[in-house]
């Protein structure tokens, strides 16, 4: 069924029922040439999941056409269709029951892979995978949004969309500072935008290229570069260009995953971020999708550089770059003693930080029992390069601007722990919560199980692990202290511990609970050294 509207408003609102089936809508200009955008929805009636809200504000005042495959879903569509200035069907949102409260979720609809993180004026982009007609993987769209702390968010909306080149796959962003690619219009110099247009999956498919967008007020607005593609097809499913300047070759090096046929990748080198040129194929043994590539120093010396390549997976190895040829001189290694599905997954790093840090951002895996919105993003680690006894390991620790959102605090010390003990009466008196900074020292002969709001963790420090989700993580023979920190939100567990070598971010519904308890107490032994509990604020209040 075809239908022509003329877009009055800003939006476009469309009642979604995740069961039910799902049928393509393309939208093309009024004459059926050209395709504007497309997605595919499963169309509510009455009954509804949630409400989709989708922007069309480049084409207000214009006739565009509707073509929907289904005729019966068409009907459908077309009776619950609403235009608006303003989304429909968003009260309450951030307040729901199953949403994180310290990590970032996207208002609506299924997110994945961070993209395009970037400093600039005073504020970090944060775009994203973003599916806002459902709540599982497809639409890829790009959604937006931006913090002055990497904390408190606000979401801008979808700044990218699916069009006759493909769904808009994973990406990075760049400052072009010096304007090499000569797109600047005015006092800010152009952001860039790093896309995949993934051309298997588009209406008419066509072949997967790279492709850019970019914006020239800021980061207020993006459109999508005239002249694309900046690469070409390479390969079926070549994907996810992340950039970065090379201040020593006076370069932008560009790293590309060459598809799951090969599993390997591509560095690529430019002068004006346009036109690219294949410098280098490598390889992360056991290695996929949405490459890292970032300079850091090895413990904090700034003359002793060291390169990380890093696979979506975070297996990583470390090594030197001279501009044409990355040279692995380590790894490869699990990041963090990260494990399994859950972990943190398509790591990427702000580019452009005034103060030169290596922040990182994982998409957190796992279900989500909502009906309108699924999935969360990690939370934001600072990262570093530290040599041990077995040799150079990353690590990470929880930003510092995350102390701010504490509430109210406990502090315990020297808790003797012995087989009959119960739970302290202390830690029964703090009130019931699921949002807590945890932070555990135990004494070299300490032996436990805790309970932290329905998650059993065990702390053994005479074995010198943590172990979680029959999930064993090793504390380095060099963390003489032990010590571990627990944040815990309605949706998730990270751990972090043994100097930076653990991070652990696993999504799971908790339960309002005291933030400790000792449930097994038969089995503990030794002493808790130190115990401090703060409450964490959400960030959407």
């Amino acid at each position: 069924m075809k239908k022509n509207i003329i877009v009055e408003k800003r939006y476009i609102n469309v009642p979604v029922s995740n069961s039910t089936p799902s049928t393509r809508v393309i939208i093309k200009t009024s004459n059926s040439q050209n395709i504007l955008r497309y997605f595919d929805v499963s169309p509510g009636g009455e009954v509804y999941d949630f409400i989709a809200y989708h922007d069309l504000e480049e084409f207000v005042g214009q006739e565009i056409e509707f073509e929907i495959a289904n005729d019966e879903l068409a009907e459908k569509f077309f009776t619950a269709l609403r235009q608006s200035d303003l989304p429909l069907g968003l009260d309450g949102v951030y307040q729901e029951k199953h949403r994180p409260q310290f990590h970032f979720s996207s208002k609506r609809g299924w997110l994945n892979d961070p993209n395009g993180l970037v400093y600039y004026n005073g504020k970090y982009h944060l775009f994203y995978q973003h599916n806002p007609f459902g709540t599982g993987w497809g639409n890829m769209h790009w959604g937006h949004a931006v913090s002055n702390d990497l904390i408190h968010w606000q979401e801008k909306g979808d700044v990218l969309c699916p069009d006759e080149t493909g769904m808009m796959f994973s990406g990075g962003a760049v400052v072009d500072w010096h304007n090499a690619s000569g797109l600047q219009q005015h006092e800010h110099p152009p952001i860039l935008l790093f896309y995949t247009a993934a051309g298997n999956l588009a209406p008419v498919p066509c072949e997967d290229t790279q492709c850019m967008a970019y914006s020239v007020d800021g980061g207020e607005t993006f459109k999508k570069y005239a002249n694309n593609p900046v690469v070409g097809h390479i390969i079926s499913e070549a994907r996810d260009p992340k950039v970065i300047w090379h201040q020593e070759s006076q370069k932008w090096v560009m790293a590309l995953y060459r598809g799951d046929a090969e599993k390997t990748f591509n560095l690529l080198t430019s002068t004006n971020l346009l036109k690219w040129q294949i410098i280098q194929e490598l390889a992360v043994p056991d290695g996929r999708e949405c490459p890292e590539f970032f300079p850091i120093p090895l413990d904090g010396c700034e003359d002793n550089i060291k390169w990380i390549f890093m696979e979506a997976n975070g297996k990583y190895l470390i090594g030197n770059f001279d501009g044409e040829k990355f040279e692995a001189e380590a790894g490869p290694f699990d990041s963090f003693g990260r494990y399994g599905k859950g972990c943190g997954y398509a790591g990427q790093i702000w580019s452009n930080t005034l103060d030169g840090r290596k922040i990182m951002l994982c998409w957190q895996q796992g279900e989500c029992q909502a009906a309108d919105f699924n999935q969360n993003m990690t939370l934001p680690v600072e990262l570093s390069l530290k040599s041990f006894s077995d040799g150079m390991r990353l690590c990470a620790e929880p930003i510092k601007e995350l102390a701010g959102l504490r509430g109210a605090s406990w502090e315990f010390n020297n808790i003797a722990m012995k087989p009959s003990d119960n739970t302290p009466d202390e830690f029964m008196k703090i009130p019931e919560g699921n949002s807590w900074d945890i932070e555990i020292e135990l004494a070299d002969n300490c032996e436990l199980i805790i309970n932290v709001c329905g998650e059993d963790i065990a702390l053994d420090a005479k074995a010198r692990e943590v172990r979680m989700s029959a999930i064993k993580f090793p504390f380095p023979a060099d963390a003489k202290e032990f010590k571990l920190r627990i944040l815990v939100d309605r949706a998730s567990i990270e751990l972090f511990g043994g100097n930076g070598r653990i991070w652990y971010a696993k999504r799971k519904l908790t339960t309002p609970a005291q933030p400790v308890i000792f449930p097994y107490q038969t089995s503990g032994s030794g002493s808790l050294k130190k115990v401090k509990i703060h409450t964490i604020n959400s960030i959407w209040e």
